[in-house]
C-alpha cells in the first residue's frame, strides 16, 4: 500500500516506470495508518516522505548509471573518427556563413583531435583580405576559453580586428595531431562583418596540365604571372625559387616542407599583370590539383579566378599556376556574379615541372642560331632546382659562334626560353671544346655516379637536405690529366644541423666513364675522407644578381682565406685573409662589378686542402 501512495504521491506523467523490489540493503520500513481512513498519521507522514524521496533519488540514480552505460556502450559501437576520418577541423566560431560578426572578436577553430604543440603543427591558416584583418595572437587551447600552456589542445583561437562590411575568408589548410596525423583536408570559413552575407556561389572544376591555348606568347603572360604573385607575397615559383637558401640548408628550419601540398583558388576584385597589389576577394582550396572546387558567400561583381598550387603547407614555392580562360585564346578572362550562382568556371593548372639536360638542347640551339652565327654548345649547367635524379628546373646553355667568336647563353625554364648576351668571352675557357652532339645525358650520368658510390652517399639523407650541381663541359681548369675530355661535373653537399659532406664526380659525356686524377684526391671521395677540421657551406642565395653569403665553419683558430675565381681559375676576389677563432663564420661577396657566369669560391685553412664550391651571378 505504502508503494501505490508513494508512487501516486510523488510520480509525475514523465517519471520512470522501473521499481525497484526491498532487499537487505534497502529495507523498507513499517509505515503507520490511520486507523480505518486508509491515510497517513501526521507523525507517519514525514517518515513516509523521507522514505519515498530516498526511494526515487535511488532509483533515480541507478536510471543514471545505466544510461551512463548504454552511452559508453553505444561510444564503443561508434567508428573512431581520429584514426577512420584523418584529423580535421570539425567546427568554427564564428561558423560558416555568419553575419554581423564583431570587429573585436575570436575566430576558433575545433579539431576532432589533440594537435601537436609544435606552432608550425597549426599555426597555418590563411585570411582574406588579408589587409582588412589584424591578428593579435594565435594560441593552441584545451577549450574555446581556455589556453593553458602544457594541455592537449583541439582548439586554435585567434584574437583578431576586423574592419566593418568586409567579407573574410580563412583556409585552415594543414595541421598535425599529438599522433602525427595531418589535416585530411583543408577548412574553409567565410562570413562578413557586414549585416547580410551572400547567398551565391561559383563553383569550376580544376585540373592539371598545359592547355592547347597556351602558346609561347602566352608563356610570358604566365611569367608575368608568376611575377605578380611574388610581389604580392603570394609565392615564388619552384624554377625562381632560391634553394641554397638557409632555411632550406639546415631543414630543421623548415617543419613544413615536403608537407601539405595543396591548391587554392583565388576571386580577384581587379586583375592587372602590373599591378603591384591586387585584392583577393574570396579564395577555397583543395589537397588535389584536380577535381571540382566551390566558392562560396560569393557577392555580385565582376571577379577574376586563378589557381595556385603550392609545394607544401610552407606556401613560399609554386609549383603550377592556371588561370580562367572561358574564350580559350591563351588570356585571363573574368566572370560576373549577378543574382544567382556561377558555375563552369574550370580553370587548368599549367604545371611547373623538371626536365633533363637533352629536353632543350634542340631549343636551345634554335634560340641560339637566332642571336650569333653558326653556335656550338659549350657549356650546360643547372641552374635551379637540380636533383639527384639528373634533373632541374632551369638550365643553362652556353654557345660561342663558330664565325663571330660571340658568346650567347639560353637559360630555359618551365616557362620556356630567354637569351642573355651579356656573358664574356672569358667565361669560355681558352682551348675548351664543344660538347659533342651525343652526348650521355644528365639522367644517366647520374646513374653512373650512383653506381659509383653515389648510392651509398645519398642513402642517409633526405632529399631536402641536398644541394645538386649538374655541369657539363670542357672544363680544363678543373682536371690535371683528362684536359682533352668533356665531362659532367656532379656535385652533391648534404647538408644537416650538425654536418656537411659532399661527394663530386667527374663523368666522360661520351663514354660515361669517371674520371679520377692520379694525384686528385677531392674527385670521387667518399664523406669519412674529407677533413674535419672545418666545413665549407653552400653560398646564398644562389644563383644571385649582387650578392651572396657564404658560411663556413672552424674546428680550431687557424690561418684562413676565402677566395673568389673564374671559369679560367683567374682570382677575382679576397674575402677573408687572416687568423680567424674557431666556430661560425661567414662572408658576404658584392658583385655588382662582375658579369654574370659561372664562378667558384675556395676556402683554404692552413695547411688543410682546400675547397672548392661553385655559384651563378644572374
Amino acid at each position: 500500500m505504502y508503494r501505490s501512495e508513494c508512487l501516486k504521491r510523488r510520480r509525475s506523467p514523465r517519471a520512470p516506470t522501473l521499481f525497484l523490489a526491498p532487499s537487505r540493503r534497502h529495507r523498507i520500513l513499517p509505515v503507520h495508518m490511520a486507523p480505518d481512513s486508509g491515510a497517513l498519521l501526521p507523525s507517519s507522514r514525514r517518515i513516509f516522505s523521507t522514505l519515498c524521496t530516498a526511494r526515487l533519488t535511488f532509483r533515480l540514480l541507478l536510471m543514471k548509471k545505466m544510461s551512463t552505460v548504454l552511452r559508453l556502450l553505444s561510444l564503443l559501437l561508434l567508428p573512431l573518427p581520429s584514426v577512420a576520418q584523418g584529423l580535421q577541423v570539425v567546427s568554427s566560431i564564428p561558423e560558416p556563413g555568419n553575419a554581423g560578426v564583431a570587429l573585436e572578436d575570436t575566430v576558433i577553430f575545433e579539431f576532432n583531435q589533440i594537435l601537436n604543440l609544435n606552432t608550425s603543427s597549426w599555426n597555418t591558416a590563411v585570411v582574406f583580405p588579408r589587409s582588412a584583418l589584424s591578428i593579435q595572437s594565435a594560441e593552441a587551447c584545451v577549450a574555446p576559453d581556455r589556453c593553458i600552456a602544457g594541455d592537449e589542445p583541439r582548439f586554435i583561437r585567434y584574437v583578431v580586428t576586423h574592419n566593418a562590411d568586409v567579407d573574410y575568408t580563412w583556409i585552415y589548410f594543414f595541421a598535425r595531431s599529438s599522433d602525427g596525423h595531418v589535416l585530411s583536408e583543408p577548412y574553409v570559413l567565410t562570413y562578413t562583418t557586414a549585416a547580410t552575407i551572400s547567398p551565391h556561389r561559383v563553383s569550376g572544376v580544376l585540373s592539371s596540365g598545359t592547355p592547347a591555348s597556351l602558346h609561347a606568347g602566352n608563356r610570358s603572360l604566365l611569367r608575368h604571372l608568376a611575377r605578380s604573385m611574388q610581389d604580392n607575397g603570394l609565392g615564388v615559383p619552384v624554377f625562381a625559387a632560391d634553394s641554397m637558401k638557409a632555411a632550406k640548408a639546415f631543414p630543421s628550419s623548415h617543419a613544413l616542407q615536403g608537407e601539405g601540398a595543396h591548391t587554392r583558388v583565388l576571386l580577384l576584385d581587379d586583375f592587372w599583370l602590373d599591378e603591384r597589389f591586387w585584392d583577393i576577394r574570396y579564395a577555397t582550396a583543395t589537397l588535389s590539383d584536380s577535381g571540382p572546387f566551390e566558392i562560396r558567400h560569393v557577392r555580385d561583381g565582376t571577379y577574376w579566378p586563378l589557381a595556385v598550387r603550392y609545394t607544401d603547407a610552407s606556401s613560399t614555392e609554386i609549383e603550377a599556376l592556371g588561370f580562367y580562360d572561358a574564350d580559350a585564346d591563351g588570356e585571363p578572362d573574368p566572370i560576373t556574379v549577378s543574382g544567382g550562382h556561377v558555375s563552369g568556371v574550370d580553370l587548368t593548372l599549367v604545371p611547373f615541372t623538371l626536365s633533363d639536360a637533352r629536353t632543350h638542347v634542340d631549343e636551345a640551339y634554335t634560340e641560339a642560331a637566332a642571336v650569333v652565327d653558326d653556335p656550338s654548345l659549350y657549356i650546360i649547367y643547372s641552374i635551379s632546382g637540380a636533383r639527384p635524379s639528373g634533373e632541374a628546373y632551369t638550365w643553362g646553355y652556353r654557345f660561342l659562334s663558330g664565325t663571330t667568336g660571340e658568346m650567347v647563353t639560353v637559360v630555359i625554364d618551365p616557362l620556356g626560353p630567354t637569351i642573355d648576351t651579356t656573358q664574356l668571352l672569358s667565361l669560355i675557357e681558352e682551348g675548351m671544346s664543344p660538347i659533342p652532339g651525343d652526348f650521355i645525358d644528365s639522367r644517366t650520368a647520374l646513374e653512373i655516379y650512383k653506381t659509383h658510390g653515389g648510392a651509398d652517399f645519398l642513402a642517409p639523407f633526405r632529399p631536402n637536405n641536398l644541394t645538386t650541381t649538374i655541369q657539363g663541359g670542357n672544363f680544363r681548369s678543373r682536371t690535371k690529366d683528362h684536359k682533352d675530355r668533356v665531362f659532367w661535373w656532379i656535385d652533391v653537399v648534404a647538408r644537416t644541423g650538425s654536418r656537411t659532406e659532399a661527394l663530386t664526380q667527374r663523368i666522360d659525356m661520351t663514354t660515361g666513364e669517371v674520371l679520377v686524377d692520379t694525384d686528385d684526391s677531392p674527385t670521387a671521395i667518399q664523406p669519412s675522407e674529407q677533413p674535419q677540421i672545418h666545413q665549407l657551406g653552400r653560398s646564398y642565395p644562389n644563383p644571385f644578381t649582387t650578392h651572396t653569403t657564404i658560411p663556413f665553419v672552424l674546428n680550431r683558430a687557424a690561418p684562413v682565406r676565402l677566395e673568389v675565381f673564374d671559369l679560367l681559375g683567374r682570382r677575382i676576389d679576397v674575402l677573408i685573409d687572416q687568423v680567424l677563432p674557431p666556430g661560425s663564420h661567414e662572408a658576404t661577396w658584392h658583385a655588382l662589378d662582375q658579369p654574370a657566369g659561372l664562378y667558384y669560391y675556395r676556402l683554404s685553412v692552413d695547411q688543410e686542402p682546400a675547397l672548392n664550391r661553385p655559384m651563378i651571378r644572374r
